[in-house]
């Protein structure tokens, strides 16, 4: 375990003149300065804002809980704040107000808006630190994408954290009955998914009538959410084609629409796959009856793996104190050690290199390579989604558009057009 280095306090130095002083006179002078040293000294508190719920709050709640024991330093008051959608409004809310946390989760497009409004401090200041920063070259350690999508500018604002991934979920048995092999290709999955259909009357695929579905097969078409210089690019050949796609084997009845967790749908066998994110695992470990694996998102044009998740991002309206103690959790969370931890026991991505090197993480990927070896297996095909404050916003509008699209027969030209223009008008609005 790695455990916070601890930052050293360091003693002002007094000057006290070329006087000769009597030895009894020091003496007692320097008796007086050490009863003036802190005894004891209250540790630095700080508050941490999250949203892990269920099984993944009880494992941050635990490192939390672990990091207080283990120094005396920093006290970490951490609160779950909901769901992500409500962590957002209260965090925006807080910063209005003047009284946010010392650190909380943040999304990119999130943390786009904290930069906008001076709201949180770069987070490099602390890790380029000669006192109490990572060590030379450590940066190096984290995985490029991540680092590259938590800088703004050049300057790295935030260290990722609670990563995912898409991967697919496939029910082992179902896909031997039905003959066929884990889809490596979007052509595959398509072929996949009629013949688990008519083989075994269970339908191949569930999709989530929403952004992530059609990120999964938009991304791996090619697709990108903006163009070069920043306007909507969702609505083109490449989207409607990945819609249309997603459409024609809902009409087939080899897949269906499931507003709902396709992770429960998947436990009770109702589908034979569903393309979700890798934080799903604990709740299909738990669940499932039958033996099941995850596998890459299948490619089209490209491999792509859409990441999602959150980062770690401290504001500035704490005092340098609480930022400094803020940091030292931080550097202890994301240490390989704990990542490892974390990581292994939520089905989040390893965020460092050295984290695949830790014993419990390579047994974890020895043990269940079936289950966890697929986000492993796409950390060299990631891609994000837009970091400007506008992206909730477009997701609202593109959601709108799959729904009606999947939903409600809607053409997909149609739909996907105007969630443009209405994205094209808030990406405006934001500047």
């Amino acid at each position: 375990m790695l455990m916070s280095e601890r930052s050293k306090a360091t003693k002002p130095t007094r000057r006290w003149g070329m006087l000769v002083r009597p030895v009894a006179t020091m003496a007692l002078l320097a008796l007086l300065a050490l009863l003036a040293l802190p005894v004891g000294a209250a540790p630095v508190k700080i508050t941490f804002w999250h949203g892990a719920g269920g099984e993944h709050g009880k494992v941050l709640e635990s490192l939390v809980a672990e990091y207080n024991a283990m120094q005396d330093d920093v006290e970490v008051e951490s609160a779950y704040q909901g769901g992500y959608g409500t962590l957002m409004q209260k965090l925006l809310a807080a910063v209005g107000a003047g009284a946010p946390p010392t650190l909380a989760w943040s999304f990119n497009n999130w943390t786009s808006q904290f930069v906008l409004d001076d709201a949180i401090v770069p987070i490099e200041r602390f890790a380029n630190d000669r006192e109490i920063g990572l060590a030379a070259g450590e940066l190096d350690d984290f995985y490029p994408a991540f680092l590259e999508a938590n800088s703004w500018n050049g300057t790295l604002y935030t260290l990722p954290f609670n990563k995912s991934v898409q991967v697919l979920y496939y029910n082992k048995e179902l896909l031997e009955r039905a003959g066929v092999a884990v889809p490596t290709t979007m052509e595959e999955l398509a072929a996949a998914v009629r013949e688990i259909k008519a083989k075994t009357g269970v339908h191949g695929l569930a999709v989530d009538p929403g952004v992530d579905t059609f990120a999964a097969h938009f991304r791996a078409a090619g697709g990108d959410w903006l163009d070069a210089e920043g306007r909507p690019a969702f609505h083109g050949e490449t989207g409607i084609r990945a819609l249309e796609f997603v459409k024609g084997l809902i009409a087939e009845d080899a897949a269906y629409v499931f507003d709902g967790y396709l992770d429960e749908e998947f436990n009770k066998g109702k589908i034979a796959m569903f393309i979700h994110s890798s934080g799903s695992i604990p709740w299909v470990r738990d669940g499932a009856t039958f033996a099941w694996g995850t596998a890459p998102v299948p490619a089209g044009e490209v491999a792509a793996a859409t990441v999602a998740g959150l980062d770690l991002a401290i504001f500035a309206q704490a005092t340098d104190e609480q930022q400094r103690a803020a940091w030292q959790f931080v550097k202890w969370l994301v240490s390989p050690e704990v990542n490892a931890r974390w990581s292994t026991q939520t089905g989040y991505l390893p965020i460092r290199k050295s984290t695949l090197e830790v014993p419990i993480m390579q047994a974890y990927l020895q043990e269940t390579p079936h289950e966890n070896a697929s986000g492993v297996a796409s950390l060299d095909r990631l891609v994000f989604d837009p970091g400007i404050p506008a992206w909730n916003d477009m997701r609202t509008f593109i959601a709108e558009a799959v729904e009606k699209v999947l939903l409600l027969g809607t053409d997909p030209k149609t739909a996907l057009e105007e969630a443009a223009r209405k994205s094209a008008q808030a990406i405006e609005d934001y500047m």
